[in-house]
């Protein structure tokens, strides 16, 4: 973790692993956990003032472009863990958020990182962060931990295979920006493996890329690889909206 004088630049949110919400390992999906995140960013970015109450002031949205999660172990029902999130690196259009999940004696059992961009409402682009509020984000850059290692992001082929699956997002898919909203999209994605893979086994890893909206009513491809790269386009021209690739330990799909 960063040293004890950047403390106060950490986001610090317990968490309880609901029974209820746990999958059939009777552990925190993959969906869930990255709905955590999502929403640890949130709160961190609310706190700090440059959350969504006061974009919305400037007509701008914070969009994740990018993510990788690394799990050591999935935590299990009725665990109380403790995520921390901190801003590692800002630049003209993105900043790098990590993220790790702590049990109880303090070892790391999740570490994840994030790349966001903040979106104009009216011209779709992304801001140039450090004119925001006099640059204040970038004065939350926290310094490099060495024991906190994630592996660099790598690039996510496209997958030019007939779908497995098309699907139209629904009410409940879509989010406060009225887009497909992130977890769900990876709860679908893992939907299209068989229980039998998912029973006793666990995501150790997921990357993925988002490379435009998907909106209501859409229809939207599922391509899949063999070797677990899931490619969701837009039917209607066949163009990628977001690419995620897993890797599960010691199963073949």
């Amino acid at each position: 973790m960063p040293s004890l004088d950047q403390t106060q630049l950490l986001g610090r949110f317990p968490l309880i692993i609901e029974p209820a919400n746990c999958d059939i390992n009777g552990t925190a999906p993959l969906q869930d956990i990255v709905s955590h995140l999502l929403h640890a960013s949130t709160d961190h970015a609310e706190e700090n003032g440059f959350g969504f109450s006061f974009m919305e002031t400037i007509q701008k949205a914070w969009v994740v472009s990018r993510m990788g999660i690394y799990i050591e172990r999935a935590p299990v029902h009725d665990e109380r863990v403790m995520l921390y999130t901190w801003i590692s690196n800002v630049d003209h259009y993105f900043t790098q958020r990590n993220f790790a999940i702590l049990d109880k004696d303090g070892a790391y059992i999740v570490r994840a990182q994030a790349f966001w961009a903040a979106i104009d409402y009216k011209t779709r682009r992304p801001a140039d962060l450090p004119t925001i509020q006099n640059g204040k984000i970038t004065r939350m850059i926290v310094d490099r931990d060495p024991n906190f290692q994630v592996p660099k992001l790598s690039r996510i082929p496209s997958v030019d295979l007939p779908p497995v699956l098309t699907y139209s997002p629904k009410y409940g898919d879509i989010d406060i920006n009225h887009h497909f909203n992130s977890a769900k999209l990876v709860e679908h994605a893992l939907n299209l493996y068989s229980d039998e893979l998912l029973s006793g086994t666990h995501v150790r890893q997921m990357e993925v890329v988002f490379l435009s909206e998907g909106t209501y009513g859409m229809n939207i491809h599922f391509c899949k690889s063999p070797d677990n790269v899931v490619d969701l386009k837009n039917a209607a021209n066949n163009t990628s909206i977001c690419r995620m690739r897993f890797v599960f330990d010691g199963k073949e799909s």
